[in-house]
Parts: structure tokens; C-alpha cells; sequence
């Protein structure tokens, strides 16, 4: 290997390495707790406004962050959770994470939220909500008593992520971490967001989403029973 060679590889690890770490830091909701959704049965919906601070974290990230901070980029995965009084967090990559079912779901649920970014012309709060039920199905967090969107266009936002999830850049989407015991549905809340910069994923009228999740569920039983034959 010539010096050359060598170096870029060093360069490669060194950024890795950089990406695979944890930084901790603060995160302060928007006053009032603002969103750009609504609140159905006094359960919040949709994604907050922020600061989040992590004052070791490289430039790359803290570019990223500041994008986040400007506008309504952080989405809960636990409905069920609640914000710590101390608002301190850790923040890193989802990429980063342990290969585990945690890092799944936080995966199909960062692809649920390319498909928000991609819905501009219908970003109503009842849409809002279609969303945000998606990804707390998926992390399994569904707060108790929340009236969801419509369980069709639900399930096909759910059926996008299953199907789409391992095409993202996870390097480009973060977790935002509040207990430093690790996530628990019901526990400490938990945020993701999206850094700057990306693409996100255009996505059709709410009503070929139900056709699709119809589409697929179809698919799966036709599947199963020639599985069983």
C-alpha cells in the first residue's frame, strides 16, 4: 500500500469513526411545545420545532443540526414516551447504531419522514397525523387513546417504509437519545430527524397509498397460501 493509498484510507476510518460516535448535548422544544400538526386527544402530533445544541459534535453534524433547528424537523418515535426535565440528550447517526430490531425501526421510521418532506402540497394536520400514527406503529409506541389518521393510508405509509427503508443514507438521519439507559417505548422520550440537504421521497395522494397497502396485503396472503399448498 503507497502513502497515498494510505492516507485516504486513514481519512475514510477517521470519518467513520467520527460518524459512529455519540455526542452529547441539549434539546429545548420550540415555546409552546410548537408544532406543525395538531393534538387529538391532547396527544401532540406531527413534528416539533427545536434547539438542540451537541457542542463536540464535527462541523458535518453540527451543520445538520443547525438545518434541524431552523424549522419543524424533529419527530417523536415514542408516543407513548414523555421529555426528561433536564432535556439533555445524546445525538448520532442512526447509521451508527448496533445492527438490532432498534435500528431497524428507527430506519422505516426516518423513511416515513422523507415521505412527510415529500407530501408539501397536502401537509394538512389530519395528513400530520397519518404520519406520525405510521411511525409510532413501527416503533411500536402507540400512545393510549390516540384517534389515529385513516388506518389505510397508515398502513400504506407503513408498507412504503418495509419496502423502502434500506435504500436511505442512514448516515444522514440522527438519533436524538434521552435516556442514557437506551430507548423503552413508554420511557424517556426520543426524537429523529433528517440532516440537510437530502433528498426527500415524493409520494402520492393519500388515496393510492390505501390502494397500495391493499395492494401488498394482497400480495402476501396470494404468497402465503401458495406457501401452505
Amino acid at each position: 500500500m503507497n502513502v497515498l493509498t494510505r492516507a485516504i484510507c486513514l481519512v475514510a476510518l477517521s470519518s467513520s469513526s467520527v460518524l459512529a460516535q455519540s455526542y452529547a448535548g441539549t434539546f429545548t422544544k420550540g415555546s409552546p411545545a410548537a408544532m406543525t400538526g395538531m393534538y387529538k386527544n391532547n396527544i401532540g402530533v406531527g413534528p416539533y420545532a427545536g434547539t438542540l445544541t451537541a457542542p463536540l459534535a464535527p462541523l458535518a453534524v453540527q451543520f445538520d443540526i443547525t438545518s434541524a433547528n431552523s424549522g419543524f424537523s424533529f419527530w417523536c418515535v415514542d408516543g407513548a414516551g414523555v421529555f426528561q426535565t433536564d432535556n439533555s440528550i445524546t445525538v448520532q447517526t442512526i447509521a451508527s447504531l448496533g445492527a438490532g430490531a432498534l435500528k431497524t425501526k428507527l430506519a422505516k421510521a426516518a423513511f416515513v419522514t422523507t415521505l412527510y418532506e415529500g407530501f408539501a402540497p397536502v401537509k394538512t394536520a389530519s395528513n400530520v397525523s397519518n404520519f406520525n400514527a405510521a411511525i409510532w406503529s413501527i416503533m411500536g409506541a402507540t400512545p393510549a387513546g390516540l384517534i389515529p389518521g385513516d388506518n389505510s393510508v397508515v398502513a400504506g405509509y407503513i408498507a412504503s417504509a418495509d419496502a423502502g427503508y434500506s435504500s436511505l443514507d442512514l448516515n444522514s438521519f440522527y438519533y436524538v437519545q434521552f435516556d442514557e439507559a437506551g430507548y423503552t417505548a413508554g420511557g424517556a422520550q426520543e426524537l429523529i430527524f433528517q440532516g440537510a440537504g437530502q433528498p426527500f421521497i415524493s409520494v402520492p395522494e393519500p388515496g393510492t397509498f390505501a390502494l397500495l397497502s391493499v395492494g401488498l396485503f394482497g400480495i402476501a396472503t396470494v404468497r402465503r397460501r401458495r406457501a401452505t399448498a
